[in-house]
């Protein structure tokens, strides 16, 4: 590796969306924004934002959707094609990536069942076997036109935003977020009336508001353990997830109205309308949406939606199958990313010259742990931003 006149950390801050030390180090983005999130108001439904904000999409011309099979990815295809069918629109085009050599993403049978349901019968199916190395020509390609971009795979849709000039692409990105975590918990229960508190439910609410930082040093003790993180980066990964977390008992409302300023969804707007813009495309969110957000803050409430499986009903509970609604299964994209590049670039480095000496980031890492990591066959995904960080500021200093 040659030396380079940029340091990792360096590369981050000047990335489209600037990125912390912290961010490079556990390959994910925290924290806010600074200002506060405008809520916008009104009384759609759930089911009224998401089919308002794709039938936006389609006023703009063509629509192709980001369709993997998964719950969010169906669910908005299922309403894409409802907009499309009630305006006289064509139908949406769903446009998928399949990874024949990994088996653990094989969604055929799900893809099969949504998309008879729906009676589409168009569709792209693009193939990809080492195509999509982190280091790869396409991620290279994206690197070098724009710097670093999160989430580290982000420059997957690049090959789908290929197939769809002057045409929107539709994504489920921010599902996860908005509806995994959208059940009430105890607290929240316990502190509406709902639910009888037990002796345990008392401490735990007391602690968190008499002594938080004790509490939420108890808390971060619990939280998982980043092997190639030293003692420092994993104590601030732990306060991170602990702040991200939120206290015992926040009205769910207000967690889920955090998204509408969240540094991650905004970091991944970010790059996602570079790689749209190069190739005379547009990409949209719809789960991102403002109005969406704020619909799904407005049906859940304090005490959330009731879950996943609920929140994918009043989006298209009468649109999919209920095996689709209800599933619980999720395919794996990981192993595509890691191919001979990635892996030949990852195993050559000299970590302890690199990271070691960037004073922003060495501290937060164990370097030997991290060298090992990267010399395996498979390493953690989480380290695919930092890798990548080191390969742009290496080539950079070519």
């Amino acid at each position: 590796m040659r030396g380079a006149c940029l340091s990792p950390s360096e590369v981050g801050a000047r990335a489209p969306f600037p990125l912390t030390p912290l961010d490079l180090a556990t390959g994910l983005v925290w924290g806010g924004l600074p200002e506060r999130p405008r809520v916008p108001q009104g009384t759609e439904t759930l089911r009224q934002a998401v089919e308002g904000a794709v039938r936006d999409a389609f006023e703009c011309g063509p629509v192709a959707v980001s369709f993997s099979g998964g719950r969010d990815s169906s669910a908005v295809l299922a309403v894409a094609a409802h907009v499309a069918a009630a305006g006289g629109w064509r139908p949406p085009l769903p446009v998928t990536l399949v990874y024949p050599d990994e088996p653990a993403s094989d969604e055929a049978d799900w893809q099969d069942l949504v998309l008879q349901h729906l009676g589409l019968r168009e569709r792209i199916v693009l193939e990809v076997h080492d195509e999509l190395d982190l280091l790869g020509e396409t991620a290279t390609g994206a690197l070098r036109a724009h710097g670093l971009l999160w989430p580290a795979n982000g420059f997957s849709h690049a090959r789908m935003l290929q197939e769809c000039a002057g045409m929107t692409l539709l994504t489920g990105g921010g599902g996860d977020e908005l509806f995994d975590d959208s059940a009430p918990s105890r607290s929240s229960l316990v502190l509406a009336g709902r639910a009888v508190p037990r002796p345990r439910d008392v401490l735990r609410l007391a602690a968190s508001r008499l002594a938080p930082r004790a509490y939420d040093a108890r808390r971060a003790r619990y939280v998982l353990r980043l092997p190639w993180l030293s003692g420092e980066g994993q104590q601030r990964f732990a306060a991170a997830v602990v702040d991200d977390r939120g206290r015992p008992g926040q009205p769910w409302d207000a967690s889920a109205l955090r998204a509408l300023v969240a540094r991650s969804f905004a970091a991944m707007r970010a790059g996602q309308d570079l790689l749209a813009d190069e190739r005379r495309a547009r990409i949209r969110h719809p789960f991102l949406e403002p109005r969406v957000v704020a619909a799904a803050a407005r049906a859940g409430g304090r005490l959330g939606l009731g879950g996943r499986t609920r929140a994918m009903r009043l989006i298209a509970g009468d649109l999919l199958p209920s095996a689709v609604i209800e599933r619980t299964t999720k395919a794996t994209f990981d192993g595509g990313y890691w191919s001979r590049e990635s892996l030949e670039f990852g195993g050559a480095i000299d970590v302890e010259a690199v990271l070691g000496a960037d004073p922003a980031l060495g501290p937060l890492l164990d370097l030997g742990a991290l060298a090992a990591a990267w010399r395996d066959p498979r390493p953690p995904f989480l380290t695919a931003l930092l890798l990548q960080a080191c390969w742009l500021a290496d080539d950079r200093g070519a």
